[in-house]
């Protein structure tokens, strides 16, 4: 075969570069911008419209799937949750309570502490040392951990 055979014979039979030309001529006309918009918001509303009544669809499903089971499991669930609201808020009004007492108590140590025999110098002290004791825990520049050190050794 040379390359003269192979350029003779056609690609496609004559038959099909007929119905070609004739498809090509006789095209049907294409839309317009505006039509081709108009068809797809069509095409959108339909389809929200659609995706609406099956949401309604499931919704109502939902609900009588709901009443059916309220109605299998009778009064005795709708008890059961009042019961367990009414539990939790008296276990809440309790830990109030509770809070409230400890308070109180704590109220009445301090009061009956600083009516003791101590005199008031000695809670002044006391108060003294709680505050040095803080101050210790403080980061301390180095400079002034330098002086602090210098002011002990030369007594």
């Amino acid at each position: 075969m040379t390359d003269e055979d192979l350029s003779e014979k056609p690609f496609h039979s004559q038959q099909y570069e007929q119905d070609y030309l004739n498809s090509l001529l006789n095209a049907p006309e294409r839309l317009t911008w505006d039509e081709f918009k108009e068809q797809q918001r069509k095409k959108g509303e339909m389809e929200t419209d659609f995706a609406r009544v099956e949401e309604e669809q499931s919704r109502r499903f939902r609900k009588e799937l709901d009443e059916a089971r309220a109605a299998r499991l009778g009064s005795t669930a709708s008890a059961a949750g009042t019961k367990e609201k009414k539990e939790k808020k008296e276990k809440k009004e309790k830990r109030k309570d509770k809070h409230k007492k400890e308070k109180k108590k704590k109220k009445k140590r301090k009061h009956d502490s600083s009516s003791s025999d101590e005199s008031e110098e000695e809670r002044r002290s006391k108060k003294r040392k709680h505050k040095t004791k803080d101050k210790a825990d403080e980061p301390v520049s180095l400079s002034s951990f330098f002086r602090a050190g210098s002011d002990s050794d030369s007594s």
